[in-house]
C-alpha cells in the first residue's frame, strides 16, 4: 500500500500495516505513469548519489498521481540533485521498460 501524506510518501505492509519504506518529498525525483499498462506508475527516487526505481499498480492511478504530482514542487531539484548525464542515466534505467 502507499500512503499519499503532506509531507511523504509511505509504503505499508498490506497485512499488518506496518511501515516498509518512507520517503520525504526531498527524495523523490519523479513519478511517470507506465504507457504500456493503465494501472502501473514508476517513481524515481534519489537515494545518495544514485536514483532509483519502484514500480507500483493501483486502480486509481490517475487520482493517485494527481495526489502526489500536487507535491512536485516539493521534489527534489533535478538540476541540482543531479547532473544531466547522471539525471539522463536515471531516466533511462527507470523508464525504458515502461
Amino acid at each position: 500500500m502507499l500512503v499519499v501524506s503532506d509531507t511523504t510518501l509511505t509504503t505499508l505492509s498490506p497485512s499488518g500495516l506496518e511501515v516498509t519504506n518512507k520517503w520525504d518529498y526531498a527524495d523523490v525525483v519523479d513519478v511517470q505513469p507506465a504507457s504500456s499498462n493503465k494501472t502501473e506508475f514508476t517513481l524515481l527516487l534519489k537515494k545518495d548519489k544514485k536514483c532509483d526505481s519502484l514500480k507500483f499498480s493501483c486502480d486509481f492511478r490517475a487520482s493517485l498521481l494527481t495526489k502526489v504530482l500536487s507535491y512536485k514542487h516539493l521534489f527534489a531539484d533535478k538540476s541540482r540533485e543531479c547532473s544531466v548525464s547522471y539525471r539522463n542515466r536515471c531516466y533511462q534505467k527507470c523508464f525504458k521498460e515502461i
